[in-house]
């Protein structure tokens, strides 16, 4: 192995542990209260170690919703290739896209600073996450119409209704996915 494939390998698991330290830190703590000297430490390294990787916390939060986003559309991806019928298939995708995402900030007390930051920090990857989603479900529904933008309200739409366990998500998007599917194809 060359030295330039060794430090980038480095360089992949040091960014990493700070990513992983992070997000711990975010949601136990939220953005606001979690500093670059308490991910240095979690991470267990300098602070100015932290620095040569990250200029700053917001570039820090920036990389880390890329990383969360890229493994959220990873996941959906391999449930994705799971299914067969195209309810399933629209199910586990926006389950794995929509509903993952929503649970784990629901599981924290600081959801509202999390969103605030994400927002601010990261809109743009946000922005094409959902672009990203909108033309995966585009795909699937590609003999339809109207259908993709539909199918993507429901999946928000469920997540503000009722119990968001990854069953009770994913039964109510089924519900409403079934009575699209045979309304629109019909």
């Amino acid at each position: 192995m060359s030295e330039a494939t060794k430090s980038k390998a480095t360089d992949a698991r040091r960014t990493a542990r700070i990513l992983d330290a992070a997000t711990r830190l975010y949601i136990t703590y939220g953005a606001r209260r979690t500093s670059m000297d308490d991910i240095a430490a979690e991470a267990g390294m300098a602070k100015g170690s932290l620095y040569l990787s990250f200029k700053s916390k917001d570039e820090l939060f920036h990389a880390l919703i890329q990383n969360v986003l890229q493994q959220w559309l990873a996941s959906a991806q391999e449930r994705l290739a799971a299914e067969s019928s195209i309810v399933e298939k629209l199910v586990v995708y926006l389950d794995a896209t929509v509903g993952e995402p929503t649970r784990l900030l629901r599981s924290t007390a600081h959801a509202a600073d999390l969103l605030e930051a994400k927002g601010r920090v990261a809109g743009d990857l946000l922005f094409n996450y959902r672009q990203n989603i909108t033309e995966q479900v585009s795909s699937l529904l590609s003999d339809q119409h109207s259908l993709p933008t539909m199918v993507l309200e429901a999946a928000y739409g469920c997540r503000e209704t009722g119990d968001m366990t990854p069953d009770a998500y994913m039964q109510r998007l089924r519900r409403h996915l079934a009575v699209l599917l045979v309304t629109e194809v019909q």
